[in-house]
């Protein structure tokens, strides 16, 4: 887990370095050295607990399988259950809320984001207060399909796995936006990568292969909403390409802007490097904060927004002056507690996993701990981006996986 933490981190300050950018802002080199400092804590204190509780930096997993009548029951139930959470929202946001799609996935966003503006962001109606918390079990039925823990037949397991990102890319549509397949890729890789050694997820290896053309389809579904919101925008894709670098904290290089307006190649290789620095840019923005006025609440902000939704408190101000950018979880957590906050934070956060990391070793057959471990993987995986918690669909990832794990648990 803290192994696959540190990777992610310096494949992202790699690729940063790589891409023909540079930040608009000044501070940058602080920026990295609270990233640095954040990635470093957390490895020092899950180390040093790790230390603590084994005597030793690991021990090994067990080769234990989970139950796989156990395991196919509540795949299946997440399925079940998200399909129906689904059909309530395809409800609420089309008949009830009469979003448009056949104009584009920009248009319906924006569109569905000004009907959430006017209701001062309150539920649409009770189909979607329904739909969301169902309409996301699905992650835990593809975190059970994509690990070799779990014993399926090849066309089955395929079968299956199609229909679980079938169901991600219909909460991602619904939507017009693409929050929920970054979360998948991050909570996916704790059971993926968490393999014993010698097994592969396939037998075949058409399958595996067909699995890698699957995610080569969300990458396009990624690159398909940047040039589907500079179409509703009126805005040529190689402008647009540019264009959207300054919002983000960015800069190309001048020949690389030359590059740019070039017709098909420009086109490419623009759109190419814009998606990279979507995911990227999270450094320039912590470097941008200091040139604000600080205020609003960058991160773990969701949680306010789902409970004004429901009445239980008046929403308060989470709007800060780089809304709508990555700040990365660092970032997130200097910007509000500075850095004896960020330290504190670092520290907890390691401790936490290597507790969790050592209940799996000695329980490895539990779906409920191998849940949570997905979980905590998630928010390591995705913390160079930002807090995955504020992700719409994370709160109902772990209602609709704990919900199936219960409802497996009691049908026999």
């Amino acid at each position: 887990m803290i192994r696959r933490f540190n990777y992610i981190w310096i494949a992202y300050w790699g690729v940063y370095l790589l891409q023909p950018v540079s930040s608009i802002y000044n501070n940058i080199y602080y920026a990295f050295f609270i990233q640095v400092t954040f990635v470093i804590l957390v490895s020092l204190s899950y180390f040093s607990s790790n230390y603590c509780i084994n005597k030793k930096f690991s021990c090994p997993i067990p080769q234990v399988e989970i139950s796989r009548e156990k395991a196919i029951r509540i795949i299946n139930i997440g399925l079940v259950t998200s399909f129906i959470g689904i059909l309530f929202l395809i409800f609420d946001k089309i008949f009830i809320q009469g979003i448009d799609y056949f104009q584009g996935m920009a248009y319906a966003r924006e569109q569905w984001r000004q009907l959430g503006e006017d209701r001062s962001g309150e539920a649409s109606s009770i189909y979607t207060l329904i739909g969301y918390p169902l309409s996301s079990a699905y992650f835990i039925s593809l975190m059970l399909l994509v690990s070799v823990k779990v014993r399926i037949k090849d066309h089955r397991r395929f079968f299956l796995i199609v229909l679980g990102v079938l169901f991600l890319m219909a909460n991602s549509i619904l939507i017009g936006g693409r929050s929920a397949i970054l979360l998948a890729l991050t909570f996916l890789s704790f059971p993926y990568f968490s393999r014993q050694s010698g097994r592969r997820l396939f037998f075949k290896y058409i399958y595996e292969r067909s699995v890698i053309f699957i995610i080569f389809l969300l990458f396009f579904y990624i690159l398909y909403i940047f040039e589907s919101r500079a179409s509703a925008g009126n805005i040529d894709i190689n402008s647009y390409s540019i264009d959207f670098l300054y919002y983000l904290g960015l800069k190309p290089y001048e020949w690389f802007k030359d590059l740019c307006k070039l017709d098909f190649i420009g086109s490419i290789l623009g759109i190419l490097n814009l998606a990279l620095s979507y995911l990227t840019h999270s450094i320039s923005t912590i470097a941008g904060v200091w040139e604000g006025s600080n205020t609003g609440i960058p991160v773990f902000n969701y949680a306010l927004v789902l409970l004004n939704k429901v009445k239980i408190i008046d929403l308060v101000d989470i709007e800060w002056d780089l809304s709508g950018r990555f700040i990365s979880l660092p970032g997130g957590i200097y910007f509000l507690w500075g850095f004896f906050g960020l330290t504190i934070s670092s520290l907890v956060i390691g401790f936490i996993v290597s507790i969790i990391s050592n209940i799996y070793r000695k329980n490895s057959q539990s779906i409920s701990i191998f849940f949570l471990c997905s979980i905590f993987e998630s928010i390591l995986m995705g913390s160079p981006f930002g807090f995955m918690g504020d992700s719409i669909f994370f709160p109902f990832l772990i209602f609709g996986g704990f919900m199936s794990i219960m409802i497996g648990s009691l049908i026999k």
